[in-house]
């Protein structure tokens, strides 16, 4: 009896509908990079947190946008948290960053 693998499973995708702000100095990529990250993985990035928003990304110097996510009660993400979800969702393809750039 041949036994067949099981189809593994795409990677989940933590961005999908979900929209992000993001404030501060990043560490590992720019902030228009981390937007890509995200649109192309089907996130909206908005420019300020509002009762939508569903996570922040901050880096160093976050400032008013960090102090107004915790008054809302949204989840603030550290780069080392958002570098996870782009592992979980994994890599974007050649043709999504060609989508991006137009």
């Amino acid at each position: 009896m041949s036994m067949t693998p099981a189809p593994s499973e795409p990677p989940s995708n933590p961005f999908a509908g979900k929209t992000f702000t993001i404030t501060g100095t990043l560490e590992k990529r720019s902030k228009d990079e981390a937007a890509m990250s995200i649109e192309v993985r089907g996130g909206k990035v908005a420019g300020t947190v509002s009762r939508k928003t569903d996570y922040l990304l901050a880096g160093d110097r976050a400032g008013a946008k960090l102090e107004a996510a915790r008054a809302l009660g949204v989840s603030i993400l550290s780069e080392a948290d958002f570098d996870r979800m782009v592992k979980e969702a994994g890599p974007i393809t050649k043709a999504q960053r060609d989508a991006y750039l137009g």
